[in-house]
């Protein structure tokens, strides 16, 4: 008997750690919201900003809407998401970055680790894990990007590449 599985699915020999990626983790913290949101904290529809200091409250406020939604990304841990569910096949893809000690890093890892992504975080003491806070108004995406730990991730890059060096994941 053959195995059923999704027309999206790739061949099932694959083997787990196939594809490696490394980048800037971040949670992304998704509302829909209102103007009056992006007015308080001096937004735009359709923004793409770093975050100021002025937008910090802003993370911890979107935490507290009933309609929020968590979701692993950043750039190159999004690409490994899209990698793994073509696979099929949890842990197909790693991913490894940096995030800090702290409750967003725990929602991060457990939203990745649920879509199969296998993975390999830094941990930084002192910094946060980088947020991105996701605000749709209408047809528009508001997207404030705190990057936290992710200043870190050159001491990550250079521990990576030993690991490679080493053939260990």
């Amino acid at each position: 008997m053959t195995e059923q599985h999704s027309d999206h699915c790739g061949p099932h020999h694959i083997k787990d750690g196939i594809l490696f990626g490394m980048g800037n983790p971040l949670l992304d913290i998704c509302i829909t919201g209102t103007q009056e949101l992006l007015d308080k904290y001096g937004l735009k529809a359709d923004d793409q900003i770093l975050a100021e200091e002025r937008h910090i409250p802003l993370f911890e406020e979107l935490c507290q809407n009933e309609g929020v939604e968590f979701l692993a990304g950043g750039a190159t841990q999004n690409a490994m998401k899209v990698a793994q569910w073509l696979s099929c096949k949890p842990n197909t893809t790693v991913f490894m970055g940096c995030i800090g000690k702290d409750r967003f890093g725990e929602i991060l890892s457990e939203k990745a680790e649920a879509v199969g992504v296998s993975v390999h975080y830094q941990y930084h003491e002192k910094e946060a894990t980088g947020t991105a806070a996701c605000i749709i108004t209408g047809s528009s995406r508001c997207v404030s990007f705190d990057s936290g730990s992710n200043s870190e991730n050159l001491q990550s890059l250079k521990a990576t590449r030993k690991i490679l060096q080493c053939g260990v994941v």
